[in-house]
């Protein structure tokens, strides 16, 4: 995502957001890690929606992509195979759904 546009990234997530993997991390600081990472592969499986309440929603999913945080000459590629639940909340007002949570569960370790 080094080349991409954040703004547009950034207006996915609500202003409290918050990541829990093997650590816990607001948008922020979610954006600055990508800032320096290009994503080159994304392969979404086995989706599933649950609805929680008229402004709320649950997706689970298996999830399998691969980054490349280094340059072109010297590529630092990361691979990643999650599964993954995301909570998305509707707006007040609005029918803009924004991700509220999102937490993920290696199904194998990191390459």
């Amino acid at each position: 995502m080094a080349d991409g546009d954040f703004a547009t990234v950034r207006s996915l997530f609500a202003k409290d957001f918050i990541e829990v993997d093997d650590h816990i991390q607001a948008v922020d600081s979610l954006l600055i890690t990508l800032k320096h990472c290009k994503l080159e592969s994304y392969e979404l499986r086995d989706l599933q929606v649950r609805i929680l309440s008229s402004d709320s929603a649950l997706t689970a999913y298996h999830v399998v992509n691969t980054f490349n945080c280094g340059t072109d000459d010297k590529p630092q590629r990361k691979n990643y195979d999650n599964n993954s639940i995301t909570v998305w909340v509707r707006q007040p007002g609005t029918a803009n759904w924004l991700v509220q949570a999102h937490t993920e569960t290696p199904t194998s370790p990191a390459k």
